[in-house]
């Protein structure tokens, strides 16, 4: 899992993107600001939805990530709890070595990391400005 591939990794960031993961070619260029300063441990960028015109359901899915988009924009703006969302994340390599790595016991292991963070002071930033596509499923199977 992620714990295994982080001790084969020798970078001081660490970014998480699924097999599926597509991102812009200046997704780090747009991501790195954010996590400059010192209270900052993690960023998230969007998540959207790459076949969202395939059927109506992936259409839903993508309502969805431009829905929790919204929200993650109104909890960066106030310094507010924004969440991990797994794919195209950027944390602080550091951070996530002082914090014990994934909890690999969880489901969730990316809101599990999100709050092991704002318990420990660190502040998560929001990246509207870039993001990463994702395969919706295509049917309730």
């Amino acid at each position: 899992g992620l714990n295994y591939a982080i001790m084969h990794t020798t970078g001081e960031l660490i970014s998480v993107f699924d097999a599926d993961a597509r991102m812009e070619p200046n997704f780090f260029m747009k991501m790195v600001p954010y996590i400059e300063d010192d209270s900052v441990a993690a960023v998230q960028s969007q998540k959207r939805i790459l076949n969202s015109t395939a059927n109506y359901l992936t259409k839903l899915q993508e309502n969805e990530f431009c829905l929790d988009n919204y929200f993650q924009c109104g909890r960066d703006a106030i310094k507010g709890n924004v969440e991990l969302r797994g794919n195209g994340l950027l944390i602080k390599r550091k951070v996530l070595v002082d914090l014990g790595l994934w909890d690999e016991q969880t489901l969730t292991d990316d809101l599990e990391l999100s709050t092991r963070l704002l318990v420990n002071g660190w502040q998560i930033r929001f990246c509207p400005e870039t993001m990463v596509m994702e395969q919706a499923p295509m049917d309730m199977n």
